[in-house]
């Protein structure tokens, strides 16, 4: 398992791989398979979050590879949709079962004590409850927060997803949660002990860095992060 520090943060971003998303489910949806929990002092939460579309899971499948985190459990209810409860009949059912298996994973995990990596949007209060419950239980937040400068261009992600065989996403659902994941920016720069901000509008770009000894802030910040640069 890699460090995660600020220079190894920026050459795992110039790194990224787009890989269509074939290829990248395939991979994480075996991952969310692993059942090894390793639990001990240095318990790591990786939480890789943004809005739907903004491209978290092709930042998944780049961070676990570069660092090494293979042999983690991975928590993704897309992932878990799809390998446990997609049966071909209503969606919100089956996604509903996914969600509830998510939360069970999640909270053995606690209890457990185990390093892993969740990948989701934080649009719920009991996400944010749940992240409280790690940093209170020792859990060392490291959050990867992707975002993107238009809304359009995770609509336009989402519905290329649908016609590669991912499910639809209404519009208005998309944009609900990209709002709610642009209101939690501050609560997580200020709750992760480190922070990391990729912008993928285009080209996959490091935005941010924050830990207890390095700062990073690129010099022209997308609108996204902008109102937040006074926290990094």
């Amino acid at each position: 398992m890699k460090k995660v520090n600020c220079d190894n943060v920026k050459k795992f971003v110039d790194s990224i791989d787009i890989v269509d998303y074939p290829t990248r489910s395939s991979f994480l949806n075996k991952c969310c398979c692993n059942k090894s929990i390793k639990g001990g002092a240095h318990k790591i939460l990786y939480l890789i979050t943004g809005g739907i579309a903004t491209g978290k899971s092709v930042v998944s499948y780049n961070f676990i590879r570069n660092f090494g985190l293979q042999s983690y459990p991975y928590v993704s209810s897309d992932s878990y949709y799809q390998v446990f409860f997609h049966k071909q009949g209503s969606f919100e059912e089956e996604y509903n079962q996914a969600r509830q298996y998510t939360d069970d994973v999640l909270n053995e995990l606690l209890v457990n004590s185990a390093t892993f990596v969740w990948e989701t949007v934080l649009s719920k209060e009991k996400k944010h409850a749940y992240l409280m419950q790690c940093v209170a239980s020792g859990y060392k937040i490291i959050c990867i927060f992707v975002g993107v400068d238009n809304l359009d261009i995770t609509q336009q992600r989402s519905l290329k997803r649908a016609n590669e065989g991912f499910h639809y996403v209404p519009s208005d659902f998309i944009a609900d949660r990209y709002s709610k994941s642009l209101d939690s920016m501050e609560w997580l720069i200020n709750l992760s002990d480190v922070f990391v901000g990729i912008d993928t509008t285009y080209t996959p770009t490091l935005t941010c860095y924050k830990d207890s000894t390095a700062r990073y802030l690129v010099d022209n910040p997308p609108t996204w992060l902008r109102q937040y640069t006074h926290l990094l």
